[in-house]
């Protein structure tokens, strides 16, 4: 769990609303082990609790959970109204379970939920269960009050329909904007946050797919579009953070998250989601990468698999490594191996 709070914690205290939700959801998410995530947010103006955010779940899955009532018996609601972490098992899918954690002000008056939709049986474990209450302090500390007040949206509800092409702007985090691709005809409808961090002008757009593909950094491309089409083959979750290139000659870094919905045959009808500006972001993080690759101490950061993600230069020479070690197991390196029960130990 320190691992967790450390990484979330050098990152910028000033992201974007929806960035905060999203990071918190993904951590919250891969330390539970869980199939996806919801965070639910109350308006002052409105009763109950409101989806802002989603990770890893379809559209069509998270439809349901637009609006619960303070009364509501789901997971959500629950842990808001009780004050404390709750865990409802789920018979009927999707996953085992739901994990809800409150999302308190620092008066401690809960203001939102974090849950997580849980794969394993059973209610989650004591390590998990403050995990998660970790990770939401962390976003609660985070949220602004006027961003609590209006809570971003997930990929925007489209009414059923074929030929139908308007669809609701997302609203309530400045710069988010939200999309919808219809894949047969390769329609792409952009709302106008969404317009404005591309760089497209309203009355010009042409409003096919295309045009967003010719706004990709060349060097992005080929795995962004790779990300498309796995997302489609499997009606997995689309999250991807990339370069764009916009029409004054500006770069932009930028953060997607979608969904697949399907038609009545089953296949792919259409995209739908959202996408923010993570520039100022990024370029934190682009530093704190520089700086940590050559000071002085020997620096590995490794994945829950104890795999390697990054080593900086100190790292490579006193682990004597003839080639990169990013992607490399830790328990594979030879120095490493030469220490008597170290994995056991670990």
């Amino acid at each position: 769990m320190n691992g967790s709070l450390a990484q979330l914690n050098a990152t910028d205290d000033d992201l974007p609303a929806p960035e905060v939700l999203q990071r918190a959801l993904a951590e919250a998410v891969a330390e539970v082990g869980g199939l996806g995530g919801l965070v639910h947010l109350r308006e002052p103006t409105a009763p109950g609790l409101h989806l802002a955010a989603s990770s890893g779940l379809p559209a069509t899955l998270t439809r349901r959970w637009q609006e619960l009532p303070d009364d509501a018996t789901a997971a959500p609601a629950a842990a808001a109204r009780l004050r404390r972490p709750v865990w409802f098992p789920a018979p009927d899918g999707p996953g085992t379970g739901m994990a809800s954690v409150p999302l308190r002000t620092a008066a401690g008056e809960p203001f939102g939920a974090l849950t997580v939709v849980t794969a394993a049986p059973g209610e989650p474990t004591a390590r998990q269960r403050d995990v998660l209450g970790a990770v939401a302090g962390w976003a609660a500390a985070r949220l602004e009050p006027d961003q609590t007040a209006t809570p971003p949206e997930t990929p925007p509800t489209i009414p059923d329909g074929a030929g139908e092409t308007g669809f609701r702007q997302a609203h309530g985090a400045a710069g988010m904007g939200a999309w919808v691709w219809y894949i047969g005809p390769g329609l792409l409808e952009l709302d106008e946050p969404s317009l404005d961090l591309l760089g497209l002008d309203r009355d010009t757009y042409d409003g096919h797919i295309e045009t967003w593909l010719g706004l990709v950094h060349p060097d992005d491309i080929a795995w962004v579009t790779a990300e498309v089409d796995k997302a489609i083959s499997t009606f997995s979750p689309y999250d991807v953070e990339y370069r764009v290139r916009r029409p004054d000659g500006t770069t932009r870094w930028v953060q997607a998250c979608g969904g697949v919905e399907r038609d009545a045959g089953g296949n792919p009808y259409r995209m739908l989601g959202t996408v923010w500006d993570t520039t100022e972001s990024r370029m934190v993080r682009d530093g704190v990468r520089n700086a940590l690759r050559y000071m002085s101490d020997g620096f590995l950061y490794l994945d829950k698999a104890w795999r390697i993600t990054f080593a900086n230069v100190e790292a490579e020479r006193l682990l004597g490594s003839r080639r990169k070690l990013a992607g490399r197991l830790l328990w594979d390196l030879l120095v490493i191996r030469r220490v008597p029960g170290l994995e056991s130990r670990c």
